[in-house]
């Protein structure tokens, strides 16, 4: 099942990392199923790979970082021609820095995702870190937008709208989260909204467990929560 899939890649990806994992922060789809809160909720789409940031204020670091890496025994995946990927046993791993200026990319919303990182207990007694929920939606908008993909086929759409189908207190969450972060998700739910055709695009990527009009109400109660009101 995927769900197992993706619990063991990250029980796998934190046992490597040793003493490196309380630098790190697990983001991204293999994270997506930890979310889930409501009961018998349908399993996450599979992934083949596991994201993580870790905080580096320059080349140089991460250049020791990947030193670090290669000790425990991760590979650097040349092939791939991605500089940031790496594989542990068999599992490929993005490691990012959160810094854009280390090497020139990154997601504007992955340092204060990482200042505001949550533990949360694997099923084999690891305890990693992951975004706060309102931190995994801004970082999904942004890779969405960046990737320019239709919103009917992208990865990202489909882990924004299981998060908020089975995540039940997502709002709070996103509620209490900081002015800046709060608005962002407001504006980017308030662009779906918007489009013709919203509830084919919640339709065509949510689980069969859910309803387009309760998915189209929570992106409603999120719009509500930031500067800009979307005009019914």
């Amino acid at each position: 099942m995927a769900e197992l899939h993706n619990t063991a890649a990250l029980q796998a990806v934190a046992h490597g990392l040793g003493d490196m994992l309380p630098e790190v922060v697990f983001v991204g789809g293999a994270t997506i199923g930890l979310y889930a809160s409501r009961p018998a909720a349908p399993i996450s789409r599979p992934t083949d790979d596991v994201d993580c940031i870790i905080e580096l204020a320059s080349y140089g670091a991460f250049a020791a970082m990947e030193e670090r890496l290669r000790a425990r025994g991760f590979r650097h995946d040349t092939e791939s021609g991605v500089q940031i990927r790496w594989e542990y046993q068999g599992v490929p791993v993005d490691m990012m820095p959160t810094e854009a200026t280390v090497l020139g990319f990154s997601n504007p919303w992955y340092p204060p995702g990482m200042a505001t990182a949550q533990p949360y207990l694997l099923p084999d007694g690891t305890t990693i870190k992951i975004l706060h929920p309102a931190y995994l939606l801004a970082t999904k908008f942004c890779a969405r937008q960046s990737r320019a993909t239709d919103l009917r086929l992208s990865h990202d759409w489909e882990d924004i709208v299981y998060v908020c189908e089975e995540r039940a207190s997502l709002v709070e969450e996103v509620a209490s989260a900081a002015a800046d972060v709060r608005t962002y998700i407001s504006d980017q739910c308030a662009e779906v909204l918007r489009q013709a055709n919203k509830e084919e695009l919640v339709e065509a990527v949510m689980s069969r467990d859910a309803t387009v009009d309760s998915l189209l109400t929570t992106l409603h109660q999120l719009v509500a929560l930031g500067s800009e009101q979307l005009n019914a």
